[in-house]
């Protein structure tokens, strides 16, 4: 017996969004010109940020201050859970590092990714790791993709030319303010 689902369109003209925006064709920070958009990048890059040196802080005052008065014994159950424990929290330290200088380079040297697009629909989403809009975009190539924006307010409605902008593992939309805005 075949199980092997087919999931057909209703209609010849509908689109699937069956991939992410971040696997499509992304022009390079340097080759996009945001200014249009500079204010309100620059305000998620400082909460990213922030972000970051939170969890860094949070991992380097566990691993300066926690640790060190911990088990005395050499029971070898205790010294592996230690170890383990010190493994985990020197990697969240590395991440955490990695996303600050990542962040740095998308504000102040064009590091990051993104393309322009059209906003197709915009859905609402909820998992355990949090409440995420789910934008189905068409990029002005002609592909069409999803981008996952961790948030409760959608950042733009059904229609509008966005600005997708990929930093790290984040995926950022903002509203296109160009004037003589592109016909995608």
């Amino acid at each position: 017996m075949n199980f092997r689902r087919e999931f057909r369109n209703k209609d010849e003209n509908d689109v699937i969004y069956s991939r992410r925006l971040e696997t499509l064709t992304l022009l390079d920070g340097k080759d996009m010109d945001i200014s249009d958009v500079a204010d309100e990048f620059k305000k998620d890059c400082r909460k990213l940020f922030f972000g970051y040196l939170l969890a860094f802080m949070f991992s380097a005052s566990f691993l300066i201050f926690v640790m060190p008065y911990g088990n005395d014994s050499y029971d070898p159950a205790a010294l592996l859970r230690d170890v383990i424990v010190i493994t985990v929290f020197v990697c969240i330290m590395i991440y955490c590092i990695y996303g600050i200088v990542s962040i740095w380079k998308a504000r102040y040297r064009s590091g990051y990714k993104g393309i322009r697009g059209t906003c197709e629909n915009v859905v609402q989403t909820y998992s355990r790791s949090g409440n995420y809009c789910a934008y189905h975009c068409t990029t002005e190539l002609g592909e069409h993709g999803i981008a996952f924006v961790n948030g409760l307010r959608p950042r733009v409605a059904e229609g509008d030319f966005i600005v997708y902008i990929r930093v790290v593992n984040h995926d950022l939309i903002y509203v296109d303010k160009r004037k003589g805005k592109n016909e995608y």
